[in-house]
């Protein structure tokens, strides 16, 4: 037989972890003879020797038995079996025995070195943490609880549905109101692809050949990654052509150093009036590495992710945006897919991998619910910062043609948007064409003619010049044999 003091310490661990811990604290109601939930109770006094219900505590004899004065609970019939005064397991007299044996153990044995009164305190405190508990999980209960949308619909009622908006936001690349993953090991581009995915949905222009849609509003970028001024660096030739109104539509919210945790209640309501406030339809997060790091989040843990995910989720229906697309780390083996948990990919509607092989070119590749694009190389022109289409893997040499001439008409925009007055042979060597031929003129024709940008015949500098937007009513017609062509 195990001595008293080995038999309390045992009664002890089994009625504290969890839920034994409140069957013990339960078992101390009927104890000390008072109800810990009734307001009514008399205070707390340091001087317990006469209290109702408080049994005589004497030293520990040569037997080692101590004798408990036999106790008569306050707030109880004075016949027919002892009602409980708490909800909760009373029915089990097993784990109410052994929670009171706990406790009058540590009490006859001072194991804890705690006064009666003190040990009355803090199981006091104990129920009141619990009754707190119990309040918050009702109203997070509350705050999530579902009800049947009022419309009812069936599927035929969605069969004679109409998209509100459009499909795509970069066609074939991403849908609108997706969540996208780009993927990619480390300095493989992937910020400068999606700014220039920023910049063209602001400026209207083809993306990787591919027509773009933004709805009316703004993107955020949520930066954990970079300088502020060195992202700015990277973006400025890409946005020097557009207006001061739509620079401002790209909002880059700057947190290096600093902890955004989406899973913090208030810190989530407040980027949802900030969402709210600048009108985003598209947010950009680098990196959903950092997410994680803010978060408390383990990035390997399907459970953490799940939880970042399902907030990313309520917060883009809160605030109103239609798409979300986060740049996320490969890992150092061979597969070629977002490093740490899986919950991560199978919760995006796309996935965008980026990859570089022995020849330092860089491919992408993207799949996903109603999105495709076979592995494409990617050419990079590091004077504008500007990415397009290289050599393709698939499709048709047409198709690439024309994507491909899609992308030199942009980068032309751009040069001309960035430097004011600029020839045509300083485009054609921006461009990386040969300016003896016709191929540089062709371009700026061709866009001169969609009114986004034309020339003068003003010899400012030497050959024609070129100049960002539509020619203003005041500039003098120019007299080459372009001017009277439609």
């Amino acid at each position: 037989m195990p001595g008293p003091e080995k038999a309390a310490r045992r009664a002890a661990r089994a009625a504290t972890p969890t839920r034994a811990l409140t069957q013990a604290e339960e078992s101390a109601n009927t104890f000390f003879g008072f109800d810990m939930y009734s307001p009514e109770d008399p205070p707390v006094s340091d001087d317990f020797s006469s209290a109702e219900g408080v049994p005589e505590v004497e030293e520990p004899g040569a037997s080692g038995v101590i004798p408990v004065r036999e106790r008569k609970p306050r707030n109880q019939p004075k016949s027919g079996k002892p009602q409980p005064s708490v909800a909760g397991d009373e029915d089990d007299e097993t784990n109410d025995s052994r929670g009171r044996e706990a406790i009058e153990l540590i009490i006859k044995y001072g194991l804890l070195n705690l006064p009666v009164s003190d040990m009355k305190k803090a199981l006091a405190f104990n129920r009141a943490n619990a009754i707190a508990r119990e309040v918050v999980r009702g109203e997070m209960a509350a705050s999530t609880s579902w009800a049947p949308p009022e419309d009812g619909a069936t599927l035929s009622d969605w069969l004679d549905r109409e998209r509100e908006h459009h499909r795509y936001m970069a066609e074939g690349l991403m849908g609108m109101g997706h969540n996208v993953v780009l993927a990619g090991r480390y300095k493989t581009g992937k910020t400068t692809l999606v700014q220039n995915l920023a910049a063209d949905l602001i400026a209207g222009r083809p993306f990787l050949g591919r027509e773009t849609f933004l709805p009316e509003g703004s993107i955020a970028w949520l930066n954990g990654e970079m300088d502020p001024f060195d992202w700015t660096d990277e973006i400025r030739p890409l946005i020097a052509g557009l207006s001061r109104d739509d620079q401002s539509r790209i909002v880059p919210l700057h947190l290096r150093g600093k902890a955004l945790s989406i899973l913090d209640d208030t810190s989530a309501e407040r980027l949802v009036e900030w969402l709210q406030k600048h009108d985003v339809r598209l947010i950009v997060l680098d990196s959903w590495r950092k997410l994680c790091v803010w978060s408390g989040v383990n990035e390997n843990e399907n459970q953490g992710a799940e939880r970042l995910t399902d907030r990313i989720d309520q917060i883009k229906a809160e605030a109103g945006v239609s798409g979300f697309l986060t740049l996320a780390h490969m890992g150092r083996g061979e597969g070629e897919h977002a490093r740490g948990a899986t919950a991560l990919d199978d919760w995006v509607d796309a996935r965008w991998t980026m990859t570089s092989d022995k020849d330092d070119i860089r491919h992408l590749r993207v799949e996903g619910r109603g999105v495709r694009l076979d592995k494409t190389a990617l050419a990079f022109n590091p004077s504008l910062n500007r990415v397009s289409v290289g050599e393709s893997n698939g499709g048709k040499p047409e198709k690439k043609r024309i994507e491909d001439d899609k992308d030199k008409l942009n980068e032309a925009v751009l040069i001309v948007g960035m430097e004011p007055g600029i020839v045509t042979g300083e485009v054609a060597k921006a461009l990386r064409l040969n300016p003896k031929k016709s191929d540089t003129s062709d371009l700026l024709r061709k866009a001169e003619r969609q009114g986004d940008i034309y020339h003068t015949d003003q010899k400012v500098r030497q050959g024609r010049n070129w100049y960002p937007g539509k020619r203003p009513a005041e500039t003098e017609p120019c007299s080459c044999k372009w001017a009277d062509e439609g």
